[in-house]
């Protein structure tokens, strides 16, 4: 964390496009420091001075973002604003620093995890299943006239236990 700060995303070049956060980490540069010889680099934005790291993975190159008087400081995953895929873009830059998502505090809700959502319902073929239960006949219809048939036996007889119980 040395040398004169800059501003952050630089104005030119392949991290020009670097201001979409779309999450933070739990460990801090000190720890990523230690841990994976990351060289974090300061430097300055619109809200406040900072220490920023380059990230590259196979699909592009990111940023590690401190803020260093956030009110809750944190380590922040930044990728390109022109992203189409958020989501492929966090994995990327996680595999790049050796980190799951365990490692992660917050995401984006763009790329939040499809395991942690509900599985997507298939309407249409719920519709299909309960168009065909009212297509099929019911099964109590037909035999229906029988259990008509006890019913009216059944209030005969009990017509008639009243009868003999006036008596």
């Amino acid at each position: 964390m040395s040398s004169a700060p800059s501003y952050f995303p630089p104005s030119s070049g392949p991290l020009a496009t670097l201001t979409r956060s779309v999450a933070t980490l739990r460990l801090d540069p000190t720890v990523l420091t230690e841990r994976l010889g990351l060289h974090f680099v300061p430097g300055f934005d619109d809200l406040d001075f900072l220490d920023w790291a380059e990230v590259i993975g196979r699909a592009g190159r990111y940023a590690l973002v401190y803020h260093r008087n956030a009110p809750n400081p944190s380590t922040e995953v930044v990728i390109s604003s022109e992203s189409r895929n958020p989501r492929r873009e966090l994995l990327d830059a996680l595999n790049a620093l050796q980190l799951t998502e365990e490692d992660v505090s917050w995401m984006h809700p763009d790329v939040i995890s499809i395991s942690t959502t509900h599985q997507p319902v298939h309407v249409e073929a719920k519709q299909r299943k309960v168009k065909q239960r009212l297509k099929t006949p019911k099964r109590a219809a037909a035999g229906s006239p029988a259990v008509h048939a006890r019913s009216r036996s059944r209030t005969a007889s009990a017509r008639s236990s009243r009868v003999t119980r006036k008596k």
